[in-house]
Formats: C-alpha cells, sequence, structure tokens
C-alpha cells in the first residue's frame, strides 16, 4: 500500500539511497512499532555517523517515552546514558 512504499522512500533518504535499493524484509497492516527482540532500541545506528533511533516500544512507547527520550538525549550529547543501561537495547 501508500504507505509501506512512504517508509521505503523515507529510508532510502536516511539512507542516501534509490528507494529501489531499501530491501523490505517484512509488510504488516498495523504499524505497531516493535523490534525482532521485542525490546525497545534506543542506540546509535551503526555505520550512519550522527543517526540515532529511539523505536520498537510497542504499546508501552507513552510510559517508556520520558525515559527512552533522555537516555537517547544522553546519548547524543555524551556518547553514553547515565539514566539507565543501553547496552540491552543497543543495535
Amino acid at each position: 500500500d501508500g504507505s509501506c512504499e512512504y517508509l521505503r522512500e523515507v529510508s532510502a533518504v536516511v539512507l542516501e539511497t534509490n528507494a529501489s535499493d531499501v530491501e523490505v524484509l517484512e509488510a504488516q497492516a498495523c504499524y505497531l512499532p516493535v523490534s525482532s527482540s521485542s525490546r525497545p532500541v534506543v542506540s546509535a545506528v551503526p555505520g550512519v555517523a550522527g543517526l540515532y533511533v529511539a523505536a520498537g516500544h510497542s504499546c508501552w512507547g507513552i510510559l517508556q517515552g520520558p525515559v527512552s527520550g533522555k537516555a537517547c538525549a544522553e546519548l547524543i550529547a555524551t556518547g553514553s546514558s547515565t539514566c539507565v543501561d543501553l547496552r540491552p537495547f543497543t543495535l
């Protein structure tokens, strides 16, 4: 559908490549953000300097969002987080 194509195009911009080069691993009707490990991801993105992600919180994002945001801000500002150990949530 149009949503999947839009996400492919946005991914291509972030990855600085052509949309046709972005491989879609799975598509589904509802986009509940869940990682393959079922854990949130709060991490620098390996191989892409300056790109960070804080996602995959599932339905708990409304509760986990504030600490994820703080941890991600610390990670961006200082290179590590003091408010939470991010090792289980790293890419």
